[in-house]
């Protein structure tokens, strides 16, 4: 299946062609996975010291926010602080108010930020207050001058040429509608929708939830309302599609794949593999240190992890001095179910982010 994707070439007139990397993720970027790629990224880009902004937008109307936000920001603080200088949480809630988008002292932080990243939150509530507005403006103009720009979940979803109206059809009924995206990626020559959660199993057996909550037969029926020949790229679930808009490839990183749907018929792109911007196959290995599954789980050194972990690892450590290894082993358990697995190596004892 050969798909010939709406782009306006390399540098189109109009086209404001970005040198910084695209990072679309379709959920966990906080998660193992999604620290894993974070991690990729920033050791393929061989640069250290980043500034990042972490902007509240996309989940400008919930009450915690702020939390969202910092929650975020502690992963890039707590996890990935060997690449990371800054992070500043830009509390660009709403229009209107003194947390605006468009306010020019709140986004500060954005003139000098590496990496940017918008998250979870309501796609149509991101768009709704990201169009037009000075922030989006400010994130154009660091993307076209080589920062990255990482979106996740409603970010992304909210960031092509149509957003899909999760809240409004999964949670509250709405008739199918698509409501107008960002465009974002046509500001790289891509006119495409992007759809995230596309592999979504949380319905369980009883309720369909794939294509982010939508379900497939409710989704073929959302697809026939998008124009005749609109791309869908969808990216499932722990998992990455990663665009190099200067060097005009992309592959996907992490632990599933990304689609292209064109008027119901699907391909998949392949984790690790790398495509041009029209989605067709490369040789090479361009993006060669790209997430595949079996290395997703990084090590991490003790001095990053919680306090409570870390008694936890120093727990098991005196059980095994003494040789109580069926107590050792109970502890090696627990920390198991909170995420962190511990090998035994010549070393000394590792701790892996599972």
């Amino acid at each position: 299946q050969v798909f010939i994707l709406k782009v306006a070439g390399p540098n189109p007139a109009g086209v404001t062609v970005a040198n910084g990397l695209l990072v679309l993720f379709g959920s966990g970027e906080t998660g193992a996975v999604g620290k894993a790629i974070h991690r990729k990224v920033f050791q393929f880009l061989g640069e250290r010291d980043q500034r990042m902004a972490v902007l509240e937008t996309p989940a400008g109307f919930q009450p915690n926010s702020e939390i969202v936000a910092n929650e975020v920001a502690d992963v890039f603080r707590k996890s990935l602080g060997e690449f990371v200088t800054s992070v500043a949480v830009i509390p660009a809630r709403k229009k209107g108010t003194e947390f605006s988008p468009d306010n020019p002292i709140i986004l500060e932080p954005l003139k000098q930020a590496s990496y940017i990243f918008l998250g979870p939150g309501s796609p149509t509530y991101a768009k709704s207050q990201l169009e037009k507005s000075l922030a989006l403006g400010m994130i154009l103009d660091r993307w076209k001058n080589g920062a990255v720009v990482a979106l996740s979940s409603a970010a992304a979803l909210a960031a092509g040429d149509y957003t899909l109206p999760v809240y409004e059809i999964y949670k509250a009924g709405s008739d199918l509608y698509w409501d107008s995206g960002l465009k974002l990626t046509s500001h790289i020559g891509l006119n495409l929708t992007i759809v995230t959660h596309w592999n979504n199993l949380e319905g369980g057996k009883d309720l369909d939830t794939n294509r982010c909550f939508m379900g497939k037969d409710r989704f073929s029926r959302l697809e026939k309302l998008l124009p005749v020949g609109e791309m869908i790229l969808g990216i499932d679930e722990h998992t990455a599609v990663i665009i190099d808009p200067a060097a005009e490839v992309l592959t996907v990183w992490g632990k599933d794949s990304g689609w292209l749907s064109v008027n119901g018929t699907e391909t998949e792109l392949k984790n690790g593999a790398v495509y041009d911007m029209n989605f067709q196959k490369k040789s090479g290995n361009y993006f060669s240190i790209g997430v595949t599954e079996k290395d997703l789980k990084e090590t991490v050194s003790e001095n990053e992890l919680p306090e409570s972990i870390r008694a936890l690892l120093a727990k098991r450590k005196i059980t095994r001095d003494k040789g109580l290894f069926d107590e050792a082993d109970e502890t090696r358990k627990s920390l198991l179910k909170l995420g962190y697995e511990v090998r035994d190596e010549k070393s000394g004892q590792k701790v892996y982010i599972n």
